[in-house]
């Protein structure tokens, strides 16, 4: 018999929104005026912004609600391709996992799919307990979450025997003076599935009417996935035993202006200090950079409202061959750079149009660390902030 998920601690409304706000910083870093395709959405973008001379307090930005849409993303670093199942949780007792893998054959690294709806769920009434399963796809072929679920578990026992006695010849290994200074230790091969569960997403959450973006982040974690920077790649307090898997659930925003193209900036890699983002025209131009965002926590986006000062050619034209630079702790000097083509492949965009607003979604180890043997590298991803 399939071992029972087991429910972890749940998600509540309001610890969502404050998430979604915990890193909302109005004021940027720097506003400068692009050199072509002028400044369309201006004086929207100053509207939304509090009139210090009139307002008591400062404006309170509420996001509007529309059609419910939820979009996935393979934001965990541990692992090339995931899928997400959900359970639905009665009396704080999980079911078995619903439907078929989301999507099917899973989503590649910074790969995203939306739904509108879960087959069997009502997500006004249901509490949901997201699953995230990872490794070899070809074993899954056609087989539901239940079924990939349990799968996972079986071969879960199997695979800690073999990383205990892996685990047992290093320790051999060391008492012996192999294993200390004379070199590292042979890591275990890494499990051909692993199943993890992510918090109880509780009855309405997903009901409001936002586009929400949701993507699991962090490590799986496992005896095969160490290493010295490991903290560094999966987040502070990594270590095999102790995963840093972790939800990133919160409202991409529908404000749009007409002429202009609105911007926000998603930090959805668990290692990363808060982040800052600008938009560059390739190297050599002299057209100052477009700042989208500074110092955007893990889990958080900004700004609310978004970015809404420029229209799409003011980014470059063609956008594609312009440049995207995360920088960190105030500083100017970029840690990682993504051509504005790669981030919108990634999200599956041919192109970009003003009177539209995109999330541009950072997922990976901190930016300045590359692909590795076991972990993927950082990313960044353009998705429509309205699917």
């Amino acid at each position: 018999m399939r071992e029972p998920l087991r429910v972890t601690a749940c998600f509540t409304l309001l610890a969502l929104i404050a998430w979604a706000c915990s890193s909302d910083h109005e004021a940027l870093k720097k506003k400068d005026p692009p050199a072509t395709g002028g400044a369309a959405g201006a004086d929207a973008s100053a509207d939304a912004e509090p009139d210090a001379e009139v307002d008591a307090e400062p404006d309170v930005f509420v996001e509007p609600t529309g059609s419910v849409k939820l979009t996935l993303l393979h934001a965990v670093v541990d692992s090339p391709r995931i899928a997400y199942c959900f359970a639905k949780v009665v009396d704080g007792l999980p079911g078995s996992p619903l439907g078929d893998p989301l999507p099917a054959g899973g989503l590649a690294w910074g790969g995203s799919v939306t739904v509108t709806a879960l087959s069997g769920v009502d997500f006004a009434k249901d509490d949901l307990l997201p699953v995230v399963v990872a490794g070899d796809f070809s074993l899954l072929a056609e087989k539901s979450c239940a079924e990939a679920v349990a799968l996972a578990q079986a071969l879960a026992t199997t695979d800690a025997g073999v990383a205990g006695d892996a685990d047992a010849q290093a320790g051999d290994a060391a008492l012996d003076g192999d294993g200390g200074e004379g070199g590292p230790v042979e890591l275990p091969p890494p499990p051909k599935l692993r199943a993890a569960e992510l918090p109880v997403i509780p009855a309405g959450t997903l009901s409001i009417g936002y586009s929400l973006l949701f993507a699991a982040a962090g490590c799986l974690g496992g005896p095969a996935f160490s290493d010295p920077l490991e903290t560094w790649v999966c987040g502070p307090g990594y270590t095999p035993a102790s995963p840093t898997l972790a939800p990133v659930l919160l409202p991409l925003s529908r404000v749009t202006q007409p002429g202009a193209m609105g911007l926000q900036l998603v930090n959805a890699a668990r290692a990363a200090d808060p982040i800052d983002l600008a938009s560059s025209y390739p190297k050599g131009s002299s057209v100052p950079k477009i700042w989208v965002a500074e110092d955007v926590a893990f889990g958080a986006v900004a700004p609310r409202p978004p970015l809404l000062a420029y229209s799409s050619t003011a980014f470059g034209a063609p956008i594609s061959a312009s440049l995207l630079e995360v920088s960190s702790q105030g500083s100017t000097v970029p840690i990682y750079v993504s051509s504005w083509k790669d981030a919108l492949d990634l999200g599956g965009l041919a192109s970009v149009k003003d009177g539209k607003t995109y999330a541009l979604v950072l997922v990976g180890p901190r930016p300045n660390n590359p692909a590795g043997k076991w972990w993927n590298g950082p990313r960044l991803v353009a998705l429509p902030a309205d699917p």
